[in-house]
C-alpha cells in the first residue's frame, strides 16, 4: 500500500545537485563523492511517482531539477539553528594584526592533482600569507597536497558531528572565514551556509563571488573575491578586512543578515509548515 494510504505525506529534499545533467556526471570531477550522477538521476524518475512533492535549497538547484524530471520544487531556503549556534556579537576596538583565518570546508572541494575549488588566488596567497606570519591559518582534517609546503604552520582540526560542529567553530574564534567556490553548475546550486556560518560565529566572511546565482551574494561588498581576483588582490582583501571600521561595517551587515535567517524564526517555521501541510505542497 501507499503511504497516502495510511495519511502520510513523503516529500523528496535536496541541497546539492546529485543527478545528472543532459546524461553527464553533474559533480565537479575534484568531488570525492561516491554518487554517480546518472544512476541517482534514475532513481529518483522511479521514486518521483510515489511521493507529495520536492524541495529545494536554492533557486537554482530547483531549476536543475525542473529541467531534468519536469518536475516543480518549493524552494526552502537553507538556515543555521539558532539553538546550535547562538549569536556571536563582535566588535572590535583596532584594527587585527594578525587575523585568525579558518577554511571550514570538506576534502571533497579538491583532489590529488586539482585544486578544485582552490582554482585562482587561494593557494598562493593562503602560502605566501602563512610563510611570512601574516595569517593564522585554520584548517580540518589532515594536510592535502596544496598546502604540503606549509603544512607544519597550520592549525589542523579534527573533523566532527554535525551537532557538534557549531560550537566547535565557535570555539576556534576565527577573524575571517574563508569559502572558496569555482563557478560551475553544482556550486551554483549550494546553499549560502558558509556565509551564515560566518555572520553566526562573528568572523568576517571572505569567500567567492559572480554575477549569476553565487550562493554568497548577500555578503558584504569587501567579501567578495572575484573570478578574476589575484593573489595580490586577495591579499588587499584580507588586509582590508582587518581594519577596524571595515571589520565592523561587515559583522554589522551579517549581524542584520543572519537574524532574518534563523531556522526557529517564524517565517521560517511558517513555510515549512505551508510546504508540507498547505498549498505549496500540492504545487511541488
Amino acid at each position: 500500500r501507499r503511504h497516502s494510504d495510511y495519511g502520510i505525506k513523503v516529500f523528496l529534499d535536496y541541497d546539492d545537485l546529485l543527478w545528472d545533467i543532459d546524461g553527464k556526471q553533474s559533480l565537479p570531477s575534484y568531488n570525492s563523492c561516491p554518487i554517480k550522477s546518472v544512476e541517482a538521476g534514475k532513481c529518483i524518475e522511479e521514486i518521483l511517482p510515489k511521493i507529495d512533492g520536492v524541495f529545494c535549497s536554492t533557486r537554482w538547484l530547483a531549476g536543475c531539477f525542473k529541467y531534468r524530471f519536469g518536475t516543480d520544487a518549493t524552494v526552502l531556503p537553507n538556515c543555521l539553528p539558532f539553538h546550535l549556534y547562538g549569536f556571536n556579537r563582535r566588535k572590535v576596538d583596532a584594527d587585527i594584526v594578525k587575523p585568525r583565518v579558518l577554511y571550514g570546508g570538506s576534502p571533497t572541494h579538491y583532489a590529488d592533482g586539482n585544486p578544485g575549488d582552490f582554482a585562482g588566488p587561494w593557494v598562493e596567497y593562503l602560502t605566501d600569507a602563512v610563510k611570512n606570519d601574516r595569517i593564522d591559518l585554520h584548517m580540518f582534517g589532515t594536510c592535502n597536497w596544496l598546502f604540503k609546503d606549509i603544512e607544519d604552520k597550520i592549525t589542523w582540526h579534527q573533523p566532527t558531528y554535525a551537532v557538534l560542529w557549531p560550537q566547535t567553530v565557535r570555539e576556534i574564534r576565527p577573524d575571517i572565514y574563508l569559502a572558496p567556490l569555482v563557478d560551475n553548475d553544482f556550486n551554483r546550486s549550494k546553499s549560502d551556509l558558509k556565509f551564515q556560518e560566518s555572520c553566526a560565529i562573528g568572523a568576517a566572511f571572505c569567500g567567492s563571488w559572480w554575477k549569476e546565482f553565487c550562493p554568497y551574494e548577500g555578503a558584504h561588498e569587501a567579501s567578495r573575491v572575484g573570478k578574476k581576483c589575484t593573489p595580490e588582490k586577495l591579499a588587499g582583501i584580507v588586509d582590508n578586512l582587518c581594519k577596524k571600521d571595515v571589520f565592523n561595517s561587515v559583522l554589522a551587515h551579517q549581524e542584520k543578515y543572519i537574524s532574518a535567517r534563523w531556522m526557529e524564526n517564524t517565517w521560517n517555521m511558517d513555510r515549512w509548515m505551508k510546504a508540507v501541510v498547505g498549498d505549496l505542497a500540492k504545487k511541488a
